[in-house]
């Protein structure tokens, strides 16, 4: 085949990606009136994004939120398709936003982190969030992290894999704690924890409240002396998007949406008052 004709073939379909690339843009968008966002969640993550059974409409807070950035769009002239992606597993989850297409969002209950902004973009914050150390109420609770090697070394930790709560682990494990053995799970560490006193982890507050709301007679307990109350979760976007600017006006325009009365009633609608005063932005 002539140079020629390979360049020209070479530089159509270069072309065609760049378009395609393009038109899958919030500044696309605007000009056309219309979009779509895929949106990668973990599923039955309650309740930030979960489904009930036999129903196909996906619900909670980060929903919500999400479709209150819908609505933002439309009163724009912009019509917006959402396509919910659930993964069983939080990291897949992730590494599909990752590899995600400029039109790609994630939810998941993300925690930002300077690693994490070094693979994908953030959103402004939506809530506060506070990581607990759980166990059976049969351990004794720690009055001093120090002490965890002596309380917990019959125990093992469990943790979805590539999330922070796997980092905050492998920190006490450095710290205090160099026997301490892990395992990762697909579920709620939460779920396994409750059902086997041989277990313990770091969840985050409101997976516990959740789960302690349907399980009122669980016998587990927070070991508040590791509480870790610096996080923040945001949606996330992968690095070749320029969805960011249509999300921080529509977070930050104004005195910014955390300010108004549907936050405040998304939140209400899904969390009991003592845990949004824990994690409610201010």
């Amino acid at each position: 085949m002539p140079i020629r004709i390979i360049l020209s073939s070479l530089f159509f379909a270069l072309a065609t990606g760049l378009f395609a690339q393009s038109n899958l843009s919030w500044e696309s968008a605007l000009k056309n009136k219309k979009a779509s966002l895929n949106v990668y969640y973990y599923e039955n993550n309650y309740p930030f994004t979960y489904k009930e059974k036999g129903n196909v409409i996906v619900k909670g807070i980060e929903a919500d939120i999400l479709n209150e950035f819908v609505g933002w769009a439309k009163k724009k002239g912009v019509v917006i398709t959402l396509n919910y992606i659930a993964s069983a597993e939080f990291n897949k989850s992730y590494e599909l936003l990752t590899k995600g297409t400029p039109n790609s969002i994630g939810l998941s209950s993300l925690t930002i982190t300077e690693d994490r902004k070094k693979e994908i973009q953030f959103c402004p914050p939506y809530l506060k969030n506070k990581t607990v150390l759980i166990s059976s109420g049969r351990i004794p609770t720690l009055s001093k992290i120090q002490d965890i090697s002596l309380h917990f070394d019959t125990l093992t930790a469990i943790t979805e894999k590539g999330s922070t709560h796997e980092k905050y682990l492998l920190d006490l494990k450095s710290s205090y704690f160099p026997k301490m053995r892990i395992e990762f799970g697909e579920e709620n560490p939460t779920v396994k924890i409750n059902q086997n006193a041989k277990y313990f982890g770091y969840v985050d507050m409101i997976q516990f409240w959740s789960f302690l709301k349907k399980n009122n007679s669980s016998y587990i307990k927070m070991h508040r002396v590791a509480t870790i109350d610096n996080e923040r979760f945001a949606f996330g976007l992968p690095l070749n998007s320029d969805w960011q600017a249509a999300f921080n006006e529509f977070f930050e325009s104004g005195f910014g949406f955390i300010s108004t009365k549907k936050y405040r009633s998304i939140l209400e609608t899904h969390l009991s008052s003592e845990v949004i005063e824990s994690v409610e932005l201010d």
